[in-house]
């Protein structure tokens, strides 16, 4: 970790700027006529680059596209700009300011698109023009050189012919041009127009943010303090839908197109969702796994609702906001349907009060001027879900929960609730005080972040719904990979989907709580802080995108050797010790490439870590030179593969299996259990015998001595009949019986047997042993002992 650190550290960008050198001056090329015999032939060559020029000028379609779009983007700024007082308004809320953002946003994806295409354009016209430019400039003092040589009338006539298309073509191009640049310009122009409108809501947002711990109305003891509150709502409600029926109906006109996608692609879900109903149903009762995502497909409606409502986003290049809270409004219905499927009754009247809720918020949003009335809902509003949570979280009723009491997703849910409590008092106890902005600030963030928790929740079982079945349909469900580690693959996509919807609600709850900004601010400040050694600067960030991009080049390498095993080897036919060795190379090549795509991420200058590496290497080849050579052997154990994983193999007296061979060493178990770690140069360089490198045969010996006097024929014949009888025996190598000589005790003979239970070999050697025993005993042929006859030549007294 220090060297890698030192390296960071060696090859981190310099903050030292070298001074800038002085530009060099441009080269004028000398202008040189053309001469007299090449003359017809340069003309026609200037006509067909005159058509190419008119060719390649010619309006494109993207260029019709903004000519044709910019006059309806205009009116929709100007519409925007006609809100804005609204919006930007004293008494507005940050859920206003929010859709205003979110609105002047949604005009500007297109806009930098644009400019870059009018930016390419102009530069295509430009070199055009130079291009004309120097053709005329040619032609100019070609015609010059002519007249000075008395050239021929015809010659003359057509040297003018040419520089009068020339002109014209010029004339064009320019034309084009002058085009071009006023569409850039207004382009740009409703580009300034909103950098400016978000500019004013940034600053609007953070002077109400900034005044949030400031007293802005009457306590609610105060007489002053719901004077007029209901004065001006009619008037209100009535402008507002006049409004925004305008506005809808404007945005209708303007998106019919777009509707009828819209509508097709409904239709098109509801229809997929009731045939993976039925399929479903059919299939739940073959494979249990479909059970707990049937309640999904019985829902098809609820879910092709909240799909369509969610493809909206991406349909539609702009959304009013009252069109935006009418989907959240109906959004909420499929989902509430569907979350009550899945979720302890115990919750569902929560479920419930929000759809009850979120329909106050919205009302809430258009009595916005009347900030009387809005404070007086506000309150009731927030009362009634302190007393609801307080009437779901009593003791005895949650002790009727048998899942309550673990630490599960109610648990959670129940912790939730207990400080959402907290906060709704303290919003209730804020607006009572008459600090209004903070109260509806975190009174207000705390609903809508249930809101978008049940929705969050929703999605993920809804993704998780489709991708279980997914995983178990064509094409996926026929994937090796798929169908061998289905349930591991679905957690994996589970968990994913958690942190996804888990990061996204996060994402939104700070940003409702107004400190999202503040938040990311100082942790931008964190990881941009450099670090400075003399003249090397690191920073954080560096170090994060260095582990991030080696952590995810571990990731991928682990889901690529998966899929390989899973899925390509299996249909490969491929030689004992390939598949490993292929899973090996391409672990070590993708964490290569990590490596170098990390160092580059941290803004490393890759051809100083490559003069430097270099140069290490030098120092590397002789300080770590058995590692390099163990490193080395290890490659040749992978391509030549004279030893593989789950071979067993003996070497210096240690018997064992290959566990794996690594980039520089490889794992041995032996017999008793030990795991040895043995150099890949050993493995290369000494004597080893492995049993197993073409087959997995052994041979097995056993000996016998029976006494003198015994039928040959009769102990040869037990041989066989005991080894034929044992099925760990193999047929071919054919198994002999033999009689091997005379011992001084005993007739010996050998049962020369093959097994291909190699590694239970003592256990066959052990059976035939017992077997041989009993079939001595019952043919009653006696086992001698060793005897030694003694004779006494003389005994001394």
């Amino acid at each position: 970790m220090a060297l890698l650190l030192g390296a960071i550290l060696a090859f981190a960008p310099s903050t030292s700027r070298a001074h800038d050198e002085p530009a060099a001056e441009p080269v004028v090329e000398a202008v040189v006529a053309i001469d007299a015999s090449q003359i017809a032939a340069e003309a026609d060559l200037v006509a067909r680059s005159i058509r190419a020029f008119d060719q390649s000028l010619a309006p494109s379609a993207t260029v019709a596209a903004i000519e044709e779009q910019l006059p309806q983007l205009v009116a929709e700024i100007d519409e925007q700009e006609a809100q804005s007082s609204d919006w930007l308004d004293a008494t507005a809320s940050l859920g206003a300011l929010s859709s205003a953002q979110s609105a002047w946003e949604a005009l500007r994806p297109g806009l930098p698109g644009w400019l870059r295409e009018l930016s390419a354009r102009l530069g295509q016209v430009g070199d055009a023009l130079a291009q004309l430019e120097r053709m005329d400039e040619v032609w100019q003092v070609t015609g010059e050189r002519l007249r000075e040589r008395a050239a021929p009338d015809a010659l003359i006539a057509s040297l003018v012919s040419v520089r009068a298309n020339i002109a014209g073509a010029r004339l064009r191009v320019s034309e084009r041009r002058a085009a071009l640049l006023t569409l850039q310009t207004a382009v740009a122009e409703q580009d300034g127009r909103i950098e400016r409108a978000l500019e004013e809501v940034a600053a609007a947002r953070d002077s109400l943010v900034g005044r949030v711990f400031e007293r802005d109305r009457f306590p609610i003891w105060d007489p002053r303090a719901f004077d007029s509150m209901g004065q001006g709502l009619a008037q209100r409600l009535g402008e507002v839908v006049s409004a925004e029926s305008d506005r809808l109906d404007s945005f209708v006109r303007g998106n019919r197109g777009e509707l009828t996608f819209h509508a097709s692609l409904s239709l098109l879900l509801l229809a997929g969702l009731h045939l993976a109903r039925m399929r479903v149903r059919r299939r739940t009762e073959e494979e249990h796994g479909l059970r707990r995502v049937a309640d999904l497909f019985e829902a098809p409606y609820s879910v092709a609702l909240l799909l369509a409502i969610t493809a909206s986003f991406s349909i539609y290049p702009y959304l009013p906001p009252s069109l935006v809270q009418l989907l959240g409004a109906v959004a909420l219905l499929p989902t509430l349907r569907l979350v009550r499927r899945f979720s302890e009754r115990a919750f569902v009247p929560l479920l419930n009060a929000l759809v009850v809720f979120y329909l106050v918020d919205r009302l809430r949003d258009l009595a916005a001027p009347l900030p009387t009335l809005v404070r007086a809902v506000f309150i009731a509003e927030m009362l009634v879900a302190v007393g609801l949570i307080g009437w779901l979280l009593r003791p005895a009723r949650l002790q009727h929960i048998p899942a309550y009491t673990g630490r599960g997703m109610l648990y959670l849910l129940g912790l939730a609730c207990r400080t959402a409590l907290v906060v709704m008092l303290a919003a209730v106890a804020a607006e009572a005080l008459g600090y209004s902005l903070l109260g509806q600030l975190i009174g207000g963030a705390v609903l809508e972040s249930a809101y978008v928790g049940v929705l969050a929740y929703a999605a993920v079982r809804i993704f998780d719904s489709l991708s279980t079945f997914a995983l178990r349909v064509p094409p996926l469900g026929s994937l090796g990979m798929v169908q061998r580690s289905r349930y591991a693959m679905s957690t994996q996509i589970h968990r994913i989907a958690v942190v996804v919807a888990s990061a996204t609600w996060a994402w939104w709850a700070l940003g409702l709580f107004a400190v999202r900004v503040p938040i990311f601010a100082a942790a931008v400040g964190v990881f941009t802080a450099e670090l400075e050694i003399g003249t090397i600067a690191l920073s954080l960030a560096d170090l994060v995108a260095f582990g991030v991009t080696i952590w995810l080049s571990f990731v991928i390498s682990r889901f690529v050797r998966f899929a390989l095993e899973e899925d390509a080897y299996p249909r490969l036919k491929l030689a004992r010790g390939i598949p490993y060795a292929a899973s090996t190379f391409a672990h070590y090549t993708i964490l290569g490439l990590g490596f170098f795509a990390a160092v580059a991420a941290t803004g490393i200058d890759l051809n100083r870590f490559a003069l430097l590496a270099g140069a290490f290497g030098v120092g590397i080849g002789f300080g770590l030179q058995n590692v390099v050579n163990n490193f080395v052997s290890g490659l040749i154990l992978l391509t030549e593969r004279p030893v593989q994983v789950g071979d067993t193999i003996e070497t210096e007296g240690l018997l064992g299996e290959v566990k794996r061979i690594g980039i520089r060493s490889s794992t041995v178990r032996t017999r008793t259990g030990a795991e040895l770690i043995v150099p890949n140069s050993q493995l290369i360089s000494e004597r080893v015998t492995n049993w197993t490198l073409s087959d997995g045969l052994r041979r097995i010996a056993v000996t016998v001595g029976v006494a003198y006097g015994t039928d040959v024929d009769a102990v040869l014949a037990l041989l066989r009949g005991v080894a034929e009888s044992n099925g760990d025996v193999l047929p071919d190598p054919a198994l002999r019986a033999l009689f091997t000589g005379f011992g001084d005790s005993s007739l010996d003979f050998e049962l020369r047997v093959w097994t291909t239970s190699f590694d239970e070999f003592a256990r066959v050697q052990s059976d035939l042993n017992v077997a041989i025993n009993r079939g001595l005993a019952d043919a009653e042929i006696v086992i001698p002992f060793p005897q030694r006859d003694l004779h006494v030549r003389s005994v001394k007294p």
